[in-house]
């Protein structure tokens, strides 16, 4: 993972968003992470919902994406891809 993505996947976590380290940037049509948008039942947050503002991402994950050079991108009604701006 490039660092500005690890720095970017680091923040979330520490903020209790739901991150997904798949591991290989192929794994997943280039995209460097994921993010869970589904209720886990454990502390951490779901990172998107769409009913939410700014497309349906949390504005603290799009805000904190922005700053690391990154865009949050739908994959399915359950996880968001992570991608270079």
């Amino acid at each position: 993972m490039q660092r500005n993505a690890r720095t970017a996947f680091n923040q979330l976590k520490k903020s209790q968003i739901h991150v997904i380290d798949h591991g290989s940037r192929d794994a997943n049509d280039g995209a460097h992470f994921l993010l869970g948008c589904e209720v886990t039942g454990d502390d951490r947050l779901p990172a998107g919902d769409y009913y939410l503002d700014d497309f349906g991402v949390r504005t603290l994950v799009s805000d904190i994406l922005a700053d690391n050079g990154l865009f949050a991108e739908w994959v399915n009604p359950a996880i968001i891809g992570v991608y270079d701006a």
